[in-house]
């Protein structure tokens, strides 16, 4: 779509009824020789219907009025909600500037509130880019959306389309602590950019949750309902028409894997999901330190597993990109940035484990917060020496997902913490808040995941899958027969060793969990900050990509092109260039990295 194309939400909307009872009046007030007034209130009606709003889907309305293109968008991603809920005024009508004849009956060309149409109807910025029109009958000059012009959805900014778009999908497995990193990130986004040369323009940032001392986390990304995109423009301080706008797509890790599992197409678009990736400038991949088994606590429950469920995103991600992507179908060009997340728990499982305390000492860079008054555009040499640590690591204890990550050309490592003051996990049963321990909690999302691969796997593969990772109440081990599923009935009277505690009043009400209760997640724990969340690092991915892709300083500068001496003849001197476009190729590569990351 270009900015002449996209369509305007009027800010004016008339029911059927309102429209039917002044329909009625007029007729009734219709006189025999028809006067000039009587014609101006007919045509002005006849205008006014132009403005009568969308009907409900399930309206029982025997005239209904739908929207049909916004409709047919959401049935297959999350129903009438997707759209009823997140957007209060859906059901307002389109102005829409490629239809002239109703175009030019539903706006006004005259100035009000401070805008002043051009001939053609369109409102523009001083830039000249079309921010809007105005609609007939609005008394006040509102704010007025732009639409999609094929789904009819709100495009995320007002100035959409102004600048080049960078798409970043942002992926990460249940647990990784994906959402949260994000909420930080967003809701952080002006210090962020600090001192990289640009200002925030407008933004649709908000993920309406705070992360704050003994407030509920952010919950886990649904995915079941296609998300809006999170977006911001940005623009040089020191020119409007310099900038570019960064759409975020914060994506389910268990669609990544639904997407592929499902032979059926309508199911493979219903979360929208495949195209964002498959056309995607940037990608952020998430990992929980528990998924890389030198960073992972002592004696956590097969992380084997947890290793297959990184490999596993990773080669859906690549799966869609080949499949949906036919014109750029790798990663080449594309930052990935791998981002390990909760990285404070490292500082404690060093203390514990030699090998790791020798690798990253309290005084690494991963442990240091980077203030980014103190940094101007992308701080190489800081990024590069954790890049390096962590690749080491990988590649030394996790080398099932460094020759996964090697389908991506450009990739960089980073530790982040979007929180550092260390969480409580708290869920409620009997109208109280019971709270876990440390100990209790990884031994419950233990046996939570174990209890999920038991089920999804046939008996020929349990009998070689590990052993339950908890106890029941007495200390004995939890077994299932390998033809055994568990369920509620399965399950039936097995409590485990799992407890949680309410402190109220001074009395401590302890109970233990059973079984089934766990298995089928009927309990969903909430972590609450302990303290006041303090994030360390989350700006540095961001500020690695918008480096990747040149909108950030450091710049690289190639040499200058060799100039044709008198005497040279043609053919040595086209040697010359293309021997100084191919050493100015690989310094380029050099500069940012791209040698180093491919050798990694």
């Amino acid at each position: 779509m270009t900015h002449r194309t996209v369509l305007f939400r009027a800010n004016t909307g008339f029911t059927q009824e309102e429209l039917s009872e002044e329909q009625m009046a007029d007729d009734s007030s219709f006189t025999m020789v028809s006067s000039n007034q009587d014609r101006q209130r007919s045509s002005d009606l006849e205008i006014k219907w132009l403005f009568r709003r969308y009907d409900d889907e399930n309206s029982l309305n025997s005239d209904k009025k739908l929207d049909k293109e916004l409709i047919e968008f959401w049935e297959k991603r999350g129903g009438e909600s997707g759209y009823v809920d997140a957007d209060p005024n859906w059901d307002y009508p389109h102005i829409d500037p490629t239809d002239p004849e109703t175009f030019r009956q539903m706006i006004s060309t005259e100035s009000r509130g401070g805008f002043q149409p051009d001939p053609d109807g369109f409102v523009r910025d001083k830039d000249g880019f079309i921010t809007r029109v105005l609609d007939r009958y609005s008394g006040a000059a509102s704010q007025m959306t732009r639409l999609c012009p094929k789904c009819h959805n709100p495009l995320p900014l007002p100035d959409y389309g102004k600048y080049p778009i960078l798409f970043i999908s942002v992926v990460g497995i249940t647990g990784a602590g994906k959402t949260v990193y994000l909420n930080q990130l967003l809701n952080r986004f002006a210090t962020v950019i600090q001192n990289t040369g640009y200002r925030m323009g407008p933004s649709a940032l908000a993920v309406n949750e705070v992360v704050m001392e003994n407030h509920p986390l952010p919950s886990s990304t649904d995915d079941q309902t296609m998300r809006r995109p999170l977006a911001v423009s940005l623009t040089k301080k020191n020119d409007s028409t310099d900038g570019l706008t960064i759409v975020f797509y914060d994506i389910a890790g268990e669609n990544c894997i639904k997407f592929m599992e499902s032979s059926d197409r309508q199911k493979k678009d219903s979360t929208a999901i495949g195209k964002f990736i498959a056309y995607s400038d940037a990608l952020l991949f998430l990992i929980d330190p528990e998924q890389v088994p030198i960073f992972a606590a002592p004696d956590t429950y097969d992380t084997t597993v947890k290793l297959k469920h990184v490999q596993d995103v990773i080669d859906v991600v690549n799966r869609i990109r080949v499949q949906l992507n036919t014109q750029h179908p790798n990663w080449d060009g594309i930052p990935v940035a791998a981002v390990l997340t909760k990285s404070d728990i490292l500082l404690d499982r060093a203390s514990k484990n030699a090998i790791l305390r020798s690798q990253l000492p309290p005084d690494h860079p991963i442990f240091q917060h980077l203030s980014n008054t103190e940094t101007q555009g992308f701080n190489r040499d800081d990024f590069y020496g954790i890049h390096r640590q962590l690749c080491h690591e990988f590649a030394e204890h996790a080398p099932e997902i460094t020759a996964s990550m090697a389908s991506f050309a450009q990739k960089g490592y980073f530790a982040v913490s979007a929180i550092t003051c260390g969480v409580e996990n708290r869920f409620e049963k009997y109208q109280n808040l019971y709270s876990f321990t440390n100990e209790n909690y990884k031994k419950f999302t233990e046996l939570v995941s174990w209890s999920k691969d038991w089920n999804s796997r046939s008996p020929e593969e349990r009998e070689h899958f590990g052993k339950c990772p908890v106890l029941d109440k007495d200390g004995a081990p939890i077994s299932f027969p390998i033809d055994t599923s568990i369920t509620a009935e399965t399950a039936s009277g097995i409590v485990t060793e799992i407890f949680a505690e309410s402190h109220q009043g001074g009395y401590v009400d302890r109970i233990y969990l059973g079984l089934w209760e766990v298995a089928s997640q009927s309990i969903n724990p909430i972590g609450y900050p302990t303290a006041p969340p303090n994030p360390r690092r989350i700006a540095e991915p961001i500020r690695w990509i918008l480096w990747k892709k040149r909108y950030l300083e450091p710049y690289f500068i190639p040499e200058p092109q060799p100039q044709k001496s008198f005497f040279m003849g043609k053919k040595k001197y086209e040697n010359l260039v293309t021997m100084w476009a191919i050493q100015n190729e690989t310094n380029a590569k050099h500069f940012y990295f791209e040698e180093e990351e491919e050798n990694g």
